[in-house]
């Protein structure tokens, strides 16, 4: 900085054609830097004005004879370099007092979007990121600087917490402003953006008849049923031009998952489906082409979409247009995204496929015995404890959703921090107390209400937290026997509150239909290693970067 100061002095020197003493000038310069140094804590103390006057005067009115013809050259470059150190300075992150963060992010103007960019390039995620800050800084709430120039944003792992701010502390954190920044565009009307009020409740009502049993079990049960077994058929042909080798499968989830929406919420007429447009296509192939090794992937053909986007636009009426679409792609993506996670942890864990489908038939006991698949009716209405603890483990380690992300609307606190009014609050379900040890958390930091909550949902043996295992979700029951307990353990992929996700019902019925026809009909073989990794990608939901399948129809 000293080099540049010069070289400005010179430049302007020459520019005005006057000449300045060198040792003056260095004279200057010193004293120019040292009154630089000091900006910070000026600026702390004064205030931005005050911080100028002092620099300034300290500066160069103390260095330069008022008589000097360089005087206002001088004065001009050292107010230059002034305001822009104090625009780098303000640039900088600015932490909320008390809350641990990266110490290297609040030198950087971009504070650690670096880092989080770094990371995301090279795994496709990032609420993994944003998790591991808070164990990489042994604190179950952190702050960082993913904004540049902006405020930072807190960052909660511990589920005790998130439920106080989820359910009893709605006054003082409401659905996130972020939320509308990403989705706003595309469904700025839809009721999953809005914060509460009384659009927020109207639009809410819009849509609450759908989740209502009668209408589940009556309407919906019946679709999901036909596209599941569509499903089914599709598959069969796959496998038998695959000849053992495995196949993509999650573009097929998607179609099927859309295939139950689309006549839910549009009436429409289901031959005209994804999945049976693929199907025809299928029963007229006889055989494709494979690759000579049976660990490599077979690929194959894909028919063209039938014309849906124009229907649904004759369907609906505009203001009903943003909760109509963003209830479609919701159901759709996020419960296909949960299945096909579901693919890759029955692959891979044989003795739970095989004890699931044991459980299907011993529950669905007048459909093996007459050896025919069971209707939706049954599956909708039979309670079988261990399909109900895989379906719960299947969303808890699928992390389809990994944060609750909530703003602050007031001042407040959170574990004994302040939180000033507008902070993103991230609330996230894919760390400390989900799937790794939780932190030790006074009781005086947590709230009256909080408190009271204790107890009320288990947590998680210390051993394999984040491991596949259905059977952590069974307890023993009044009889025995062991049964199935929702409250186990912590799980936040569905949010709570007022602000959780509404379609939670529809999710776990299409999961139900589609996992018991599945199991029951394939035996589904572990793949190729190169085909089973778990990597993921996180746009928006958790998604499986690989998901392939190697089925063979199940022999009894």
């Amino acid at each position: 900085m000293y080099t540049a100061a010069v070289l400005a002095i010179v430049g302007a020197g020459s520019i005005y054609t006057c000449k300045v003493d060198t040792s003056m000038a260095m004279t200057f310069i010193n004293r120019l830097m040292k009154g630089i140094k000091q900006i910070p804590s000026l600026a702390y103390n004064y205030g931005l004005k005050q911080t100028c006057i002092s620099v300034l005067g300290a500066s160069f009115l103390g260095s330069i004879p008022p008589s000097t013809p360089a005087l206002s050259t001088l004065a001009y470059i050292a107010g230059g370099i002034v305001l822009l150190y104090l625009a780098y300075w303000w640039a900088l992150p600015k932490p909320i007092p008390g809350i641990p963060y990266n110490k290297p992010a609040i030198k950087l103007l971009l504070g650690d979007v670096g880092s989080m960019v770094k990371h995301i390039s090279k795994t496709q995620e990032v609420h993994d990121w944003m998790s591991a800050q808070n164990v990489k800084l042994n604190s179950p709430i952190v702050q960082l600087f993913t904004r540049p120039f902006g405020r930072p944003c807190v960052v909660v792992t511990n589920y005790l917490e998130a439920q106080d701010i989820l359910v009893h502390r709605t006054k003082e954190f409401d659905r996130s402003k972020f939320i509308a920044d990403v989705s706003g565009g595309i469904v700025s009307k839809n009721h999953f953006v809005m914060q509460t009020n009384d659009e927020f409740r109207k639009h809410h009502k819009w849509v609450q008849g759908i989740m209502a049993t009668g209408f589940l079990q009556d309407v919906a049960a019946p679709y999901m049923y036909e596209a599941g077994q569509d499903l089914l058929q599709l598959w069969e042909q796959k496998a038998r031009l695959a000849k053992g080798r495995a196949f993509v499968a999650s573009h097929d989830v998607h179609c099927t998952t859309m295939d139950a929406v689309w006549p839910i919420v549009f009436g429409a007429d289901p031959v005209n489906s994804n999945t049976k447009a693929q199907l025809r296509l299928y029963t007229t192939i006889k055989d494709v082409e494979l690759p000579n090794s049976l660990t490599e992937e077979a690929v194959l053909p894909r028919a063209p979409h039938p014309e849906m986007m124009a229907a649904l636009k004759k369907s609906i009426r505009n203001k009903m247009f943003d909760e109509i679409l963003g209830f479609t792609i919701g159901a759709q993506d996020t419960t296909s995204t949960s299945i096909t996670w579901a693919l890759k942890y029955l692959a891979d864990n044989p003795d739970v496929q095989t004890k699931l489908r044991a459980e299907l038939r011993g529950g669905h006991a007048d459909a093996a015995s007459e050896r025919r698949m069971p209707t939706f009716d049954e599956i909708t209405k039979t309670q079988i404890h261990y399909r109900d603890a895989v379906i719960e483990e299947i969303f808890r380690c699928s992390q389809t959703e990994a944060s609750a992300i909530r703003t602050a609307v007031v001042d407040t606190e959170i574990l004994g921090h302040f939180i000033p009014k507008g902070t993103e609050v991230f609330l996230m379900g894919n760390g400390p107390s989900f799937l790794f040890p939780e932190f030790e958390i006074q009781d005086s930091l947590r709230t009256k209400l909080c408190l009271e909550s204790k107890g009320k949902v288990g947590a998680w043996k210390h051993d394999n937290m984040a491991s596949f295992n259905p059977d952590r979700w069974m307890v023993q029951g009044p009889s025995g026997k062991l049964v199935f307990d929702a409250a186990a353990g912590p799980m936040l992929t569905f949010g709570l509150g007022e602000h959780g996700c509404y379609g939670q019902r529809m999710a776990y019925l299409q999961m139900r239909q589609l996992l018991s026809l599945i199991v029951w009909k394939f035996e589904l073989y572990q793949c190729p290693k190169e085909l089973s990794r778990y990597a993921a990608s996180d746009n928006m939901a958790h998604s499986p970067q690989f998901c392939y399948i190697q089925p063979a129809k199940f022999v009894y």
